[in-house]
């Protein structure tokens, strides 16, 4: 629950999420499963984007929860304009290797 709960307010303190409801605290301090798979376990919210998900759901888009967008590409690295969005900290996203993971919808 104390890694949640500083992931939360890293992630409150950057206007990143909106300041959760009393219950939503209450079921993500005691939350033990996928939110959107309910089969695997995870430990704590998702590092930048503060739901309880298991790494297939983010990646894979089985919930269509997060697109991939792969900063290897030559477009991103041409303009500046997506390295400030991409470190711009209001953006909640959820890097890994040369991806970054948005919200899909």
């Amino acid at each position: 629950a104390k890694k949640t709960m500083e992931e939360l307010y890293a992630l409150m303190s950057n206007h990143s999420i909106h300041i959760p409801s009393p219950l939503r605290l209450l079921r993500l301090a005691n939350g033990k499963r996928c939110e959107f798979c309910f089969l695997s376990g995870t430990n704590h919210v998702r590092p930048g984007l503060g739901v309880f998900a298991c790494w297939d759901c983010v990646a894979s888009g089985r919930e269509t929860l997060t697109r991939a967008w792969k900063t290897s590409w030559a477009r991103y690295n041409r303009k500046p304009i997506y390295q400030t969005i991409l470190s711009y900290p209001r953006v909640a996203s959820n890097g890994y290797s040369t991806n970054h993971y948005f919200w899909s919808e």
